[in-house]
């Protein structure tokens, strides 16, 4: 019997979009490229790192609460890493 939540194996999703918001200079911003990794490495992700600073809207969104990540275009966490919002995310994407 699958897990509560979860969907089958042959629905299971083989990649999904991670994309970490930041600044350049942002400590914490790096401090989530470093804790995202093992998750990078783990599963297929398409990652990108994405300075708010490139885009005039972007940084108008994200100023306060860099890094963000989100997950297939959802915002996953805001501000410090929540990593288990970020793999909550990924479940609800069919990656875990």
């Amino acid at each position: 019997r699958r897990a509560r939540g979860r969907p089958a194996p042959s629905l299971a999703r083989s990649v999904a979009e991670l994309v970490l918001y930041g600044a350049a200079g942002c400590t914490l911003c790096a401090e989530a490229a470093a804790q995202l990794a093992p998750l990078r490495r783990a599963y297929r992700l398409v990652y990108r790192e994405v300075d708010i600073h490139d885009d005039t809207a972007l940084a108008r969104r994200y100023l306060l609460e860099v890094p963000v990540v989100t997950v297939d275009g959802v915002v996953a966490s805001a501000g410090p890493l929540d990593l288990d919002a970020v793999r909550a995310a990924l479940r609800r994407a069919g990656l875990l």
